[in-house]
């Protein structure tokens, strides 16, 4: 479930099936909607432990709250062929994170 409050995404549990860079990043990605801006993404990563805790938790803290703003971010495995450099980039599926009132 997404989650916009200050609790951490996911407490207690991790995603199983996590694609790993060879460099054992474990991918995320990112969307991104600004009001003056067609919809972009990204595809992050993580070193912070296996379920991306501290990558969700920084996307909480850090995003923008303005109105006509929303960052999502989902597992890429949840996503499989996410293109995450089309424009404008397609909203993920089954966010783990949404802040902002246009989300």
């Amino acid at each position: 479930m997404p989650s916009q409050s200050g609790a951490p995404p996911n407490e207690g549990s991790s995603h199983p099936s996590n694609p790993r860079s060879p460099f054992g990043t474990t991918l995320q990605a990112g969307w991104y909607r600004v009001a003056t801006l067609e919809d972009q993404a990204q595809l992050l990563g993580s070193r912070g432990g296996a379920d991306c805790s501290s990558t969700f938790d920084l996307i909480q803290k850090t995003s923008p709250t303005d109105l006509g703003e929303c960052t999502i971010a989902a597992w890429a495995s949840d996503n499989p062929g996410y293109k995450a450099n089309a424009t404008p980039a397609k909203r993920p599926k089954k966010p783990q994170v949404m802040v902002g009132p246009a989300c």
